[in-house]
């Protein structure tokens, strides 16, 4: 008896550009967390995205692939593995060069019984992008109240990552306010560097020599 294929996970989400929230509120829901990400795409056909990922949280970096296929606006599917770092290195060279380097700061918690990911760029000073998966493309999810919505770009496919990574919406302004408070620390992005907690000597010295080859 031949094994059942498992197919891939359908990804439905709804993405919203926001106002930059405070850190103290997002930390004072569930499960939050947060991480330095570097996003590197590769050369793919139309309606397929393929990308790369580096992913700092505590001091600890786990490195991804990632291929989305495009089903509608709002869904595609996603197959994800994780590499190992000499794997990520390989692929880096083979990188779209019509295409930067996206480097942010994801900020992850859960409000009720939905899990939101926002976003923070270092070419946005007062807005951010928020996602927000959803069990079908049907669903409005509840959204913080300490959350300010600017407006939603579902399936407005110039504010993906891969689009970003080429230009950014002439229509994305940034509006009236002020950014939160943020630690310094020069090895993220300039918004909101990730929570040092608990990072061992080691480790920095591991992560200093991760960034000298990335």
């Amino acid at each position: 008896m031949e094994e059942e294929k498992q197919l891939p996970p359908i990804e439905t989400e709804r993405k919203y550009i926001i106002r930059i929230p405070r850190i103290s509120d997002m930390r004072e829901c569930r499960g939050y967390s947060c991480s330095a990400i570097e996003q590197i795409y590769l050369p793919s056909v139309h309606g397929v995205t393929h990308r790369i990922r580096r992913r700092l949280t505590a001091g600890k970096s786990i490195y991804t692939e990632t291929i989305k296929t495009r089903l509608s606006s709002m869904s595609c599917i996603e197959e994800e593995k994780e590499i190992p770092k000499e794997e990520y290195s390989r692929l880096k060279r083979q990188r779209d060069l019509g295409r930067r380097i996206v480097k942010k700061n994801r900020h992850t918690f859960v409000y009720g019984e939905q899990t939101f990911e926002i976003d923070i760029y270092p070419f946005r000073k007062n807005s951010c992008v928020m996602e927000t998966e959803l069990k079908s493309e049907m669903d409005r999810p509840a959204i913080p109240p300490f959350i300010k919505v600017v407006k939603e770009v579902t399936g407005d496919h110039r504010y993906s990552n891969a689009a970003l990574a080429k230009k950014i919406p002439t229509d994305w302004k940034e509006g009236r306010g002020t950014v939160p408070r943020r630690p310094k620390n020069p090895r993220y992005s300039r918004h909101y560097a990730p929570r040092r907690e608990g990072v061992t000597a080691d480790q920095k010295k591991e992560e200093q020599s991760e960034n000298k080859h990335l």
